[in-house]
């Protein structure tokens, strides 16, 4: 209800109103562990770091009331991977997979929580797949394309050691961790995601499980 006040009250209001909503809108993202860890100072003054704090008005958009992103946490249901997920959007059109799966949506997409002590074990999807970065802390990405050495990309509030976007194309191996205690993310696919297109590692045939560990035993973590 405070957080709505100072909305109304920002409203065709003065610039110092709508820094004071602003400010209060990211006190409340911070309290529900939405914001990176480096952003432990109010909107007014500057990270470098993360664009989350670039400025007062930059969570207006990210925020507009306190309640409104519980949802997006609290009716999360377990994935087979690990974490968390719940499907949010599943397009009417429909395509032929091109890898001769039959009928695929065009496009889906899913909210993705990894907290800590929690991975994303190795899987991969017969479908394009890009994982964007949401809030909270980081998330240490893992490709593997089956026969070179695996690597790694870092998802997180954009800097010189993150990214806030990785595609991963069909067919490739894919594992995660969170870097802090929740990470939250999106997952577009595109055909759109069908459990019958989605395979563990730990399932498929031995050689390969033991070909990923002597190219990295770190990647066996994962598994």
């Amino acid at each position: 209800m405070k957080l709505k006040r100072w909305a109304d009250k920002a409203k065709g209001g003065s610039e110092k109103a709508k820094h004071v909503a602003a400010a209060e809108r990211w006190r409340g993202v911070k309290q529900l562990g939405l914001l990176p860890r480096c952003c432990d100072k109010p909107p007014s003054r500057r990270c470098k770091r993360c664009p989350a704090t670039a400025g007062a008005m930059i969570m207006a958009p990210l925020l507009p009331e306190l309640p409104e992103p519980v949802p997006i946490i609290g009716d999360l249901i377990p994935h087979p991977e690990g974490g968390a997920y719940r499907e949010r959007f599943r397009s009417t059109e429909m395509l032929a997979h091109p890898r001769g799966r039959g009928k695929r949506s065009a496009l889906t997409l899913i909210h993705f929580c990894l907290q800590e002590g929690e991975v994303s074990a190795w899987h991969r999807v017969e479908s394009d797949e890009l994982w964007l970065y949401a809030g909270g802390d980081g998330v240490e990405l893992w490709l593997w394309d089956g026969t070179g050495a695996p690597v790694r990309r870092r998802l997180g509030a954009e800097g010189r050691e993150s990214q806030t976007w990785q595609a991963v194309p069909a067919d490739h191996w894919q594992a995660a961790r969170p870097l802090g205690p929740r990470a939250l993310l999106h997952c577009v696919v595109a055909p759109g995601f069908d459990f019958a297109d989605f395979t563990l590692l730990r399932d498929g045939p031995q050689p390969l499980l033991e070909a990923l560990q002597r190219l990295d035993p770190a990647a066996g973590k994962y598994l």
